[in-house]
């Protein structure tokens, strides 16, 4: 069974209703299939994001930080499970990924 993507806060298989399979680098075996967006997906993404721009710069600067800085610290709280399939995703080692998800979260902390 094919996974969903979120466009515009709604999971769907996307318009193609085909897949790309996620293989373990390592031992080759299929982990999951994924949606492969097309044209259409891309556009409705791309509205979504550009609907989603105004309510975010009307925030104010104060709100902005808050929930950057929140993403931040969920990405440490909440990261055993993204290492688990970015270690199956990609094969490399625990720790690279571990330094990865690190480096997200101060990116966050840095655009806050």
């Amino acid at each position: 069974m094919m996974n969903r993507m979120i466009i515009d806060g709604t999971r769907t298989t996307g318009s193609t209703l085909r897949a790309i399979e996620v293989v373990n680098p390592v031992n080759e075996e299929v982990r999951d299939a994924v949606p492969r967006g097309g044209v259409g997906d891309a556009d409705v993404a791309v509205r979504a994001a550009r609907g989603a721009f105004d309510p975010w710069r009307k925030l104010g600067a104060f709100r902005r930080t808050r929930l950057l800085h929140q993403v931040a610290d969920k990405i440490r709280t909440r990261q055993a499970e993204p290492l688990r399939l970015l270690t199956l995703e990609e094969g490399k080692r625990l720790v690279e990924n571990a330094e990865e998800l690190d480096w997200v979260a101060n990116t966050f902390h840095y655009y806050a």
